[in-house]
């Protein structure tokens, strides 16, 4: 899995390493950081709300800002319904016979985003964005600062 590093040179000249632990499966997206080594935790397992945390970075402010993006109903019921929930998996469902084949193929509706953007002294240093599918990360890509990020309407990205 690729490292969630930025590389950060502040305004007085210092170089400061920001990374975000790696996700995992059981303990679900990565909830803590480093900045120079030091560690710093975006709060608790179960929060729903955006985390965000302040850090002293040489002379100035960094902000490590996470929250999570969860498709709206439209997107996900078309997700279920263009091949990863098959009729006979649904059929198969409603008649009793093979509840767990249908729950398995419905993992592939849990489409999330987390998002992970850092900013230094006001300015945007870009996001790391992870894609999740049923729990699992399946991409992670860094967008530039001032790029889109994905949003409930979001399916693809970028």
């Amino acid at each position: 899995m690729e490292q969630l590093v930025w590389q950060v040179t502040d305004s007085g000249g210092g170089r400061h390493r920001v990374e975000i632990a790696k996700p995992s499966f059981l303990a679900g997206p990565a909830r803590a950081f480093s900045v120079d080594g030091a560690p710093y935790s975006l709060g608790k397992l179960f929060q729903r709300a955006s985390r965000e945390v302040e850090v002293e970075l040489g002379p100035e402010t960094a902000r490590l800002t996470m929250h999570g993006v969860i498709p709206r109903a439209g997107i996900r019921f078309r997700r279920a319904l263009r091949g990863s929930l098959k009729p006979w998996v649904l059929l198969a469902y409603l008649f009793g016979e093979g509840g767990g084949a249908s729950g398995a193929a419905a993992t592939g509706t849990m489409l999330t985003w987390m998002i992970y953007t850092l900013s230094v002294g006001g300015r945007d240093r870009g996001s790391w964005v992870i894609r999740s599918v049923g729990g699992v990360a399946e991409a992670i890509q860094f967008a530039k600062p001032g790029a889109a990020l994905p949003d409930e309407n979001s399916d693809q990205w970028p």
